[in-house]
C-alpha cells in the first residue's frame, strides 16, 4: 500500500504515520458499521479506540492496524449464520488474505471461519447433497485468496521477510498465562457487571486453576523482547508493584488469570450465534499460536484483544459502559504520552 503511495508522493516516516493514521481511521469506521449490527452506542467504539495498542498504532508506522481494518472489514461479510453466498465468501477470503500479509498471526482467520462453516453444516451432511456443494465451494472460495501468502511463505520461507526474521517457534506455556492476565486487566469493568450470572462454584474452581498456574507458570516480564520475556504494560504493572513487595506480582499474575478465566467462561456460556461461536474460535486459535512465539508482548495480541471486544462490548449495559470508556481513556492517553514522548520521544 505504501509502495502505490510512494509513486505519487515520496515515502518518508511522515508519509507512512499519516498513511497509518487513515487506515486506523478507516478499521474505526468498520468497527463502528459492524456494532451498528448490534444496536450498540457508538460511542462504545471508543473502548476500542483507546485501547493502547490501537491508539498508539494508529499514529506510528506499524502494520498491525492495517490487519485490523482488514479483519473487521471482512467480518462485515460475514451474516449471523455461515457465509454461504459465493460473492462474499471470496471477498471475505481476500480482505483475511490481506490481514494475513499485515501480520502472520492472522492466518488462522480464515480457517477458523471454514472449520465453522463445516462444524455448522454438519447437519446436513446425510440429507442435502446441494447444500454440502455449497459449503465445499463456500470454503474453497475462502481459502484460495490465501494462495498469494502461501507464494510468500515458499518464497521467504515463513511470511516473515528475511530482513526482518526474529520469531521462532517455540512451545512457550507462561505465554498462555501471560494472555489471560492482559485479558483479564482489560476486562475488568466488563467483569463487574458479570459477576453475578456466575455461580460461586464456577468461580471458586476457575481460582483454583488460576492459583498453580500463575504460581508455576509466571511469565518473564520484560521491558526488552527476548525468548520466554512478556512485554508490554503489564510489565510496568507487575514491575513497579514488584518494586513494593517481591510477591506482588505473582498475587497480580493469579489475580489477573483468574478473571481472563472467568471472562472466557462467560462468553463460552453466552455464546449462542454464529458469529458468537466463530469469533471463540479466532480466540482460542490465535491464544495457541501467540503460545508458540518465543518473542511476544502485548501489542501483538492486538487481533485478538479487538475479537474480544467485539464480543464483550455488544453484551456491556450502559451503565457499565461510561466507566469503561473513561477507565480506557485514562489507560490509552497515559500510554500514549509515554511512548512518544518519554520512550522514544515524538522526533523517532
Amino acid at each position: 500500500m505504501l509502495a502505490i503511495i510512494g509513486k505519487v508522493f515520496p515515502i518518508n516516516i511522515l508519509t507512512a504515520r499519516i498513511v497509518t493514521c487513515l487506515v486506523s481511521f478507516l478499521a474505526l469506521l468498520c468497527i463502528l458499521k459492524y456494532l451498528a449490527r448490534f444496536r450498540c452506542n457508538a460511542s462504545y467504539a471508543a473502548i476500542i479506540l483507546f485501547y493502547p495498542y490501537f491508539l498508539v498504532n494508529s499514529f506510528v508506522f506499524y502494520i498491525m492496524n492495517f490487519g485490523i481494518m482488514f479483519l473487521v472489514w471482512g467480518l462485515l461479510y460475514i451474516p449471523d449464520g455461515p457465509v454461504i453466498s459465493y460473492r462474499n465468501s471470496f471477498i471475505v477470503g481476500i480482505l483475511f488474505a490481506c490481514s494475513v500479509l499485515c501480520q502472520q498471526f492472522y492466518l488462522f482467520i480464515p480457517v477458523a471461519l471454514v472449520v465453522n462453516n463445516l462444524v455448522y453444516h454438519s447437519k446436513y451432511l446425510r440429507s442435502s447433497i446441494e447444500h454440502v456443494k455449497r459449503m465445499m465451494i463456500s470454503s474453497i472460495l475462502i481459502m484460495a485468496p490465501l494462495i498469494l501468502p502461501g507464494i510468500l511463505f515458499f518464497k521467504w520461507g515463513g511470511l516473515t521477510h528475511p530482513n526482518f526474521r526474529i520469531h521462532s517457534v517455540s512451545f512457550q506455556p507462561s505465554v498462555l498465562v501471560a494472555i489471560l492476565s492482559v485479558a483479564g486487566f482489560y476486562s475488568l469493568p466488563f467483569l463487574v457487571q458479570i459477576i453475578r450470572n456466575l455461580s460461586m462454584r464456577s468461580v471458586l474452581l476457575l481460582l483454583a486453576v488460576a492459583i498453580p498456574s500463575g504460581y508455576f507458570l509466571l511469565p518473564g516480564f520484560n521491558d526488552r523482547q527476548g525468548p520466554g520475556l512478556f512485554t508490554g504494560i503489564s510489565f510496568h504493572l507487575f514491575y513497579l508493584t514488584g518494586q513494593v513487595w517481591k510477591y506482588f506480582p505473582v498475587i497480580l499474575v493469579i489475580l489477573f488469570t483468574w478473571l481472563g478465566l472467568m471472562v472466557a467462561y462467560y462468553l463460552i456460556r453466552t455464546s449462542g450465534t454464529f458469529m458468537d461461536k466463530y469469533l471463540l474460535t479466532c480466540c482460542l486459535f490465535l491464544f495457541v499460536t501467540y503460545s508458540f512465539n518465543t518473542l511476544i508482548g502485548e501489542r501483538h495480541l492486538l487481533p485478538l484483544m479487538v475479537i474480544l471486544f467485539l464480543m464483550v462490548i455488544p453484551r456491556l449495559k450502559d451503565r457499565f459502559a461510561k466507566p469503561y470508556i473513561i477507565s480506557m481513556f485514562i489507560l490509552g492517553s497515559s500510554y500514549f504520552i509515554y511512548w512518544n514522548y518519554f520512550k522514544f520521544g515524538i522526533a523517532n
